[in-house]
């Protein structure tokens, strides 16, 4: 801003607006001042100046002032921008000479001549016009030269027209006075100009300063935003006066009210678990000794009740000495985090059981063959000896239950997958509320609040049954020695919130919620860690095998539906199912066996290619084939059992073979033995999940059975092959 030149046209914009505005701001005053004046001179004069001159004079001078209070009028109604300030002040100055015009004529028409007291009169009332005029004209200094004239001017003309002594002196000292105005406006112009400058820096200051603050404002709110979605709090310790500040966050995680509590290191302090609140102090304290920044994990409870495990971050802050004043930081809730890693290693570790307890069926289902291709052959031996034959049958039996038992553990493993179909959860757990009821005895009081509306799932029936009958089982141990023993069994319809689909990854879909609570001994979260565990078990000795709610989690894997466990100590428990729903109502599609109408014919002295790794249960198979009259042939492997083939291919009817073998899988080894003859029948054995043999290239003419089978069910699946084989030949042209 340049105030050396007030009317130059590089003056800033702003200033001359201003200057304008002021201009204007003064006209209500000057305008009462002169019509006061006039007054006042109107009633001096009125008996030494015709009272028709006085009048026309007086009218004239109140038109100017009409005119002038018009403009001022609409100059406060428009607020002009800084544009349109030169139109303004063109408005200003063209209203305001006739005015001083008028004021100069009344130095003519009121000197009455030989009244040197009225004449005095005239010339003082045109001194205090000039010098009014002159300090409110002085914002904008040129206008003074043009205005002083008007009104000294012609008085000056009529005292040297009188050609006195006296009256050329009192000329002179009018122009003197006239020149000390024109200084007056120079000096009140510059001190007008720099007032205006500070008014527009420091409306300029102050503007910055809002903006400033608004900003401030504007970031301090995203931070705490920031800070509430990352649950981070800030914080910061003056180590001379001991106080802190911590961010509303900050107050959030600790679970404290900021109006009710301080913000002090003995609050915090007073939050962590009492078996770590000593090591957090004396981390503290080397912060303070060593000036190093520390990185702490701890538990703590906060105001609520609830437990949450922070991380807290602290970095020393120095001052230009090297003293450390104050240590800043930040705290963060990382409890959500840290419970989904818990149950990341969880699933790691059930996983890896998985595997073993999958590894262990596969080799336990091929020792379980062996036996019964054993307990088949002995029963053939000893036909006549009935107590003997009692006792195999009761070996077979037993080996049988042996392999629901490793059915299960496949199950567990989600090794293993289920003949499941669509049905109505309600209609289900209705139907086998009878089962249900037999499972708990009647001194257990039994709430059953199930949802009218059909929730439709896709399950395995036996699986579903084992789960609901494991957890019911479970409740009822929970709850011997109890009074007023109660179990509660729920079904409805839920949908997820985000927290929920976050923790268990979903994707929003309703879900199958059945809840079985109790009102037992409950549990610790220790123990609740662990209780899916295969082997795990709180029970005693010889009253449980660990596998019950392990079967129960494996089951519940395999229908891709999640469980969990609210459990308090002395308050009891509750198991919490969730499955997805299937809102489509198209039928599930049932794949009929192949093994339907099994025809009586046995076609024997057929050469049988039996493949198998495992040499026990290959010896045990072929010796029972042999008994029942084929032929056979036997490989460890998929590359063995291709070299065999291609010796052989004329007389071998059928191949049973294992699926995974080292050299060469049983499904290449079976593609390869294809493209010497495509109708060779197969029938597949596998301890592991059938559903492996759906990932290759479904072959025709071939069928997957699982590991252990009974020789008389694969007897039957040998005649339906061979019998549609003869068939087959029988009716090729000659």
């Amino acid at each position: 801003m340049k105030s050396n030149a007030p009317y130059s046209s590089s003056i800033d914009p702003q200033v001359q607006q201003a200057q304008v505005a002021l201009l204007f701001s003064h006209m209500p005053n000057i305008i009462i001042s002169s019509m006061l004046a006039g007054i006042l001179l109107l009633i001096v004069q009125w008996s030494m100046v015709e009272h028709t001159i006085l009048l026309t004079w007086f009218t004239l001078l109140s038109i100017s002032f009409g005119i002038r209070a018009y403009v001022y009028h609409q100059h406060q109604q428009q607020q002009p921008s800084a544009q349109k300030t030169a139109k303004w002040r063109a408005y200003f100055l063209y209203s305001t000479i006739p005015t001083f015009i008028i004021w100069g004529s009344a130095g003519v028409l009121m000197f009455p001549e030989g009244e040197p007291i009225y004449q005095a009169i005239t010339i003082l009332t045109l001194f205090g016009v000039s010098a009014g005029a002159t300090n409110s004209l002085a914002i904008l200094r040129h206008y003074v030269p043009i205005i002083l004239p008007l009104v000294l001017a012609p008085i000056c003309i009529v005292l040297l027209l009188e050609q006195q002594p006296a009256s050329n002196w009192l000329a002179i000292m009018i122009l003197i006075y006239a020149f000390f105005l024109f200084n007056v406006a120079y000096t009140l112009q510059k001190t007008h100009l720099e007032n205006i400058v500070l008014r527009i820096q420091s409306t300029q200051r102050e503007e910055e300063t809002r903006l400033a603050e608004k900003k401030r404002r504007i970031n301090e709110a995203r931070l705490a935003e920031a800070e509430t979605i990352a649950h981070m709090g800030s914080w910061e310790w003056d180590i001379a006066s001991n106080k802190m500040y911590w961010s509303k966050e900050t107050f959030r995680i600790l679970g404290v009210n900021p109006n009710h509590t301080q913000a002090t290191l003995e609050t915090f302090l007073s939050h962590i678990n009492p078996q770590q609140k000593e090591h957090i102090e004396q981390t503290f304290k080397k912060v303070c000794s060593n000036q190093q920044a520390c990185d702490q994990t701890f538990q703590i409870e906060a105001q609520d009740g609830t437990q949450k495990t922070l991380r807290c971050i602290g970095k020393p802050i120095l001052d230009t000495t090297g003293n450390m004043v104050r240590v800043m930081g930040m705290l963060h809730d990382i409890s959500e985090q840290v419970a989904l890693e818990e149950q990341l290693l969880h699933a790691q570790k059930m996983e890896s059981v998985g595997i073993l307890a999958g590894g262990i069926a596969h080799d336990f289902n091929n020792m379980l063959g062996s036996l019964l291709g054993q307990t088949y052959m002995a029963k053939k031996e000893v036909l006549g000896n009935t107590k003997l034959l009692t006792r195999l049958e009761s070996i077979e039996r037993i080996s049988n239950r042996a392999a629901k038992m490793v059915q299960q553990l496949l199950v567990f493993a989600r090794k293993d997958s289920q003949q499941q179909q669509k049905l109505n959860l309600v209609t289900f757990m209705r139907d086998t509320s009878a089962l249900s009821e037999a499972a708990i005895p009647e001194s257990i009081s039994v709430n059953t609040d199930l949802t009218t509306d059909p929730i439709h799932i896709q399950a395995d029936t036996t699986q579903l049954q084992q789960i609901i009958l494991n957890l019911l089982n479970n409740a009822v141990h929970a709850l011997q020695g109890q009074t007023n023993p109660e179990i509660t069994i729920r079904l409805e319809q839920l949908n997820p919130d985000p927290l929920f689909q976050k923790q268990h990854a979903l994707n929003g879909d309703p879900l199958a919620h059945l809840s079985i609570s109790d009102n037992g001994i409950g549990m610790d979260s220790s123990t609740a860690q662990h209780i899916f565990e295969p082997f795990y078990t709180t029970k005693p000795v010889g009253e449980g095998t660990g596998l019950g709610l392990a079967m129960v989690y494996g089951a519940v894997q395999s229908h891709h539906g999640i469980i969990t466990i609210d459990s308090t100590v002395n308050q009891g428990s509750t198991f919490h199912v969730y499955l997805p729903i299937h809102q489509s109502e198209d039928d599930i599609l049932n794949h009929s066996s192949s093994l339907q109408n099994i025809l009586p014919c046995v076609e024997h002295s057929k050469t049988i290619l039996l493949v198998d790794d495992e040499e026990t249960l290959r010896q045990s198979l072929a010796e029972a084939l042999h008994s029942l009259g084929y032929r056979v042939l036997t490989a460890d492997n998929g590359e063995q059992a291709l070299e065999i083939y291609l010796r052989h291919t004329q007389t071998i009817a059928l191949v049973i073979s294992d699926i995974i073998m080292p050299k060469m899988d049983g499904h290449t080894a079976a593609q390869e033995m294809r493209k010497t003859t495509p109708s060779l029948p197969f029938i597949f054995m596998s301890g592991y999940d059938p559903q492996q043999f759906t990932k290759h290239k479904a072959l025709e003419n071939s069928i997957l059975i699982k590991k252990p089978t009974r020789i008389d069910k694969l007897h039957q699946h040998i005649r339906h092959f061979l019998h549609t084989s003869s068939k087959k030949a029988s009716q090729a042209p000659v």
